[in-house]
């Protein structure tokens, strides 16, 4: 191994800016600090806060330059004296940098304080650089208060952090104050492309557009990425080297995928996922461009076609934008919800593969939403019906709880329900394979809503809304019957308003049942089974004080040990046990 590569500095040290106008993306930081200076204006202490990788130490080190250096002129240091050269390698003996992260007890800050009122040595001020200030104790700002509201006169803090929240008030209104911005994707593309120059290595333009996106807004990670690219020893650095070495799928690949779960293929959607996992491209990563390229299909089908994609490049931009017309912003945040839910389950099982390819298929089917906010305008202002007389309109239910697929053509008429008598065997097992298509909106809309006590009338002529739900449970035969079956009451709160309540500790089951395409399924099945088009509310009970007290006073002596089944559960889940609710057995209490 030869010298040079033992000496090797990354990109990221060897191409730090070393003036105000050098740090990219801050102009407002360094026109301030600048102005300060010249005015002789300098504040004891600063807080320069901002995400990793904008420049926050790197221009405590420039201001630390700028207030020592003999050679300033215009707020611009020398960088050819020993001061300069001293503070850019971190090693001058008045600009003391400290990490708060290893440096965070009352101890680190007691030397601190003991050496403040020692003088500079061979500069004019004696400046501290404290980064990751947030990481310090709560009795270590405590011995840092009384230095910092009145420190010598010839002592500078610089405080840089992450996390500024995590700071005392104490110490925030005794700092000015200026925040570091995410750097631009331009910005940052054109930083790259100098430092590929200077080090004699061709980069593609799209190569350094990934990098940059991948680094989002910090330039010390597009540094670092770009090092590793130069590693691989190429003179010529092209979009699928970048591809290959984050794990990722290019754009033509991605959309490969999203094309079909927007056209509502699931088999082909699930074969070009496959295909995009045995081509290299790693399961996380590929989610999570799943997950981008939905948002910016919501932000697309929502009219901000100015906003830059952030899950393809220019080139494939107006094939989302069409992909954006035909899915609606609606169905677009349905399908995020669903990547981000399987995002949270993949950290707490091994089973990554089948929660991804569950995801994939869940998408793939989900009801059209584009036309949702039609649908609920209708129900809050129906057209009139052919009766006489105002008719009270039901309370709109919020978004999350009406969810009603948008497809009016050539929908099936569905009989009055006068006229309508019981489902027989056959239609029942119609109800349990795929969704029809609902009632045209205006025929719907046509119809006189009614109020309560009329629809109690009719339900109670089918024998009560217990009984339809108990026909509409019973049409189910597959997942969705083993969630809804705990339903322990359904009450009609109100005209075409129809509530299910779910007993306490059935908060999962719950959950599941408020997904956009199982909420519109129940409704569906419900109009089926009445005739009358229902809004659904999902209410979890509270729980019973004395049911809980007694299964409390009686776990002791009938709750057996945990099994080793129930141990791996929470291991893979992530799961910790609240409470456990013994089962009634043959020749119980209740059976006596």
């Amino acid at each position: 191994m030869d010298e040079k590569s033992t000496h090797y500095t990354v990109l990221a040290r060897r191409f730090r800016p070393q003036a105000f106008d050098e740090v990219i993306g801050q102009e407002h930081v360094a026109r301030g600090l600048q102005n300060a200076i010249s005015s002789g204006r300098v504040a004891h202490a600063y807080l320069f806060t901002g995400a990793r990788g904008v420049g926050k130490t790197s221009m405590a080190r420039i201001l630390a330059k700028t207030l020592n250096c003999p050679g300033t002129i215009d707020g611009r240091p020398c960088n050819e004296c020993d001061v300069c050269g001293g503070v850019a390698a971190g090693q001058d003996v008045d600009v003391l940098e400290m990490d708060g992260a290893s440096n965070r007890g009352i101890d680190a800050i007691r030397d601190l304080r003991r050496n403040v009122g020692v003088k500079s040595m061979r500069s004019r001020y004696k400046i501290y650089i404290i980064d990751e200030v947030h990481q310090l104790t709560s009795e270590a700002f405590n011995a840092l208060l009384k230095t910092l509201e009145e420190p010598p006169e010839n002592v500078k803090f610089i405080f840089c952090t992450t996390e500024p929240t995590k700071l005392p008030e104490t110490i925030l209104s005794r700092c000015q104050r200026f925040d570091f911005g995410l750097i631009e994707l331009d910005q940052i593309v054109g930083r790259l492309q100098t430092i590929a120059t200077a080090e004699g290595v061709s980069v593609d333009r799209d190569a350094v557009e990934l990098v940059a996106r991948r680094a989002a807004g910090s330039m010390r990670d597009s540094q670092s990425l770009l090092d590793q690219l130069l590693a691989l020893g190429q003179q010529q650095i092209g979009a699928d080297d970048v591809h290959r070495l984050l794990g990722t799928a290019p754009d033509e690949q991605l959309l490969g995928v999203v094309e079909p779960l927007v056209g509502r293929r699931p088999a082909e959607a699930m074969a070009a996922f496959e295909a995009a996992l045995a081509s290299g491209v790693r399961l996380e990563e590929l989610i999570g461009q799943l997950i981008e390229c939905c948002r910016d299909l919501m932000v697309r089908a929502a009219g901000a076609n100015d906003v830059a994609a952030r899950s393809v490049g220019p080139d494939s931009s107006d094939r989302l934008s069409e992909l954006a017309d035909s899915w609606g912003s609606e169905t677009a945040i349905a399908a995020l919800q669903v990547l981000a839910e399987t995002v949270s389950r993949l950290r707490w099982t091994r089973q990554s593969r089948a929660l991804a390819d569950l995801a994939v298929i869940r998408i793939a089917t989900l009801e059209n939403l584009q036309g949702v906010g039609q649908w609920l305008d209708l129900l809050r202002n129906p057209s009139p019906g052919p009766a006489t007389g105002e008719k009270k309109t039901p309370d709109p239910l919020p978004l999350t709880e009406v969810i009603v697929a948008d497809n009016p053509v050539a929908a099936p008429v569905v009989p009055e329900p006068k006229g309508r008598n019981a489902a027989d065997p056959g239609e029942k097992d119609q109800l349990s394979g795929s969704l029809e298509t609902p009632r045209d909106v205006n025929a719907s809309a046509d119809q006189p809503t009614g109020d309560c006590s009329a629809q109690e009338a009719a339900i109670s002529r089918k024998g009560g809304e217990r009984q339809v739900w108990d026909r509409v449970v019973g049409s189910i035969s597959d997942l969705l019957r083993d969630h809804i079956e705990c339903v322990n009451r359904v009450a009609i709160s109100g005209p075409n308003r129809l509530d299910l309540f779910f007993p306490s500790g059935y908060d999962f089951q719950k959950q599941f049942c408020q997904r956009p395409e199982v909420m519109h399924r129940l409704q569906q099945l419900w109009q089926n089974e009445t005739g009358d088009v229902v809004q659904m509310r999902l209410v979890l009970e509270e729980p019973d004080p004395a049911v809980e007290k007694d299964v409390a006073a009686r776990a002791p002596a009938e709750i057996p040990e945990l099994g080793a089944l129930v141990e791996e559960a929470q291991d893979v889940f992530g799961a910790t046990i609240e409470r456990v609710v013994p089962v009634n057995r043959a020749g119980s209490d209740d059976q006596s």
